[in-house]
């Protein structure tokens, strides 16, 4: 990508050379003051349209001012950017370098005859874009691209489906929903988690956990503790819904007893654990609650002392 402020070092160091302030230069373009100085702070560039005349003010040929870029600046300038593209190959990194002097149509004319564009051109790209345009692009994008992380600073301008269509791809390869599961809509969450938790387990949802609606998360959870037990979810507890947790406690204890649930306590809801103690209590006795004592709180363990001695 064009540097815009080694451009506008460029343009002060020739502006120098020629003894020219930066009021001369502009009365020369016909532009304010203000303009030429942000141009050399790196603020803003100059249009293609002026980069001729800018040129030849400062006495340098369009090579020596643009360098590789010249050939798409220099047709931009003098209105042959037609006759240009149909006698030369544009690459993406090319227009990428070009982008920031041209007019945001231009950009979008030689962005739709180039072939091969990946998500970090079209990330470079993206001020010179419209929405509809950046969606051309990326659903190209996506008929190659192996890597996702680029598209992130686009996501926000793209429609659901093309988001819905990234998430597909990146389950397809077995890579993390993380950077693109706040931008799935709300509606597919469930079907894109359940997806990808058929094609790779827990690891492909991890950063999606905090966005997978209840009833797809009971679902992945019953079936990660119905294969590997708490070892399968243990390192979920703060995500999983209240009432999941809840059946897993409850699977655990009858299983094997109270001690088994201790270290998932804090997760638990008061009041169910009052449940499940005084259950305990019933069967075993009060020293079956001896390892969540803790968890339970004086005005319980009192009305559990009183009913077991009553």
């Amino acid at each position: 990508m064009m540097d815009m402020q080694q451009f506008g070092r460029k343009i002060s160091e020739l502006r120098n050379k020629q003894k020219m302030t930066q009021m001369e230069l502009a009365d020369k373009m016909n532009v304010t003051f203000q303009a030429v100085s942000n141009w050399e702070r790196g603020n803003t560039m100059p249009d293609a349209s002026r980069l001729v005349e800018l040129a030849d003010i400062l006495q340098v040929t369009m090579d020596e001012l643009c360098g590789r870029n010249k050939g798409i600046l220099n047709s931009a300038a003098t209105g042959c950017l037609d006759e240009y593209m149909r006698e030369n190959s544009i690459e993406a990194e090319e227009l990428c370098d070009a982008a920031p002097l041209l007019k945001g149509e231009q950009v979008e004319q030689i962005a739709q005859e180039i072939k091969k564009i990946d998500f970090d051109e079209i990330s470079k790209l993206l001020p010179h874009l419209s929405d509809n345009m950046l969606t051309k692009l990326v659903r190209r994008a996506l008929e190659y691209e192996d890597h996702y992380e680029n598209i992130i600073c686009a996501l926000p301008f793209l429609p659901e489906e093309i988001i819905c269509e990234i998430a597909y791809k990146m389950i397809e390869k077995n890579q993390g929903l993380g950077i693109i599961a706040p931008f799935i809509p709300e509606n597919m969450r469930e079907v894109i988690a359940r997806k990808a938790f058929e094609k790779g387990g827990k690891d492909t949802i991890w950063d999606m956990l905090p966005f997978i609606p209840d009833q797809a998360m009971k679902e992945i959870v019953l079936m990660l503790y119905d294969s590997k037990g708490m070892d399968g979810v243990e390192d979920m507890l703060t995500l999983i819904p209240r009432e999941t947790l809840e059946e897993i406690a409850l699977k655990e204890m009858q299983e094997k007893g109270l001690e088994k649930i201790c270290h998932i306590a804090p997760f638990l809801d008061n009041q169910f654990l009052a449940k499940l103690a005084k259950k305990s209590v019933s069967l075993y006795g009060m020293d079956s609650i001896e390892c969540i004592k803790f968890f339970l709180g004086q005005s319980v363990l009192d009305d559990l002392v009183g009913e077991q001695f009553l």
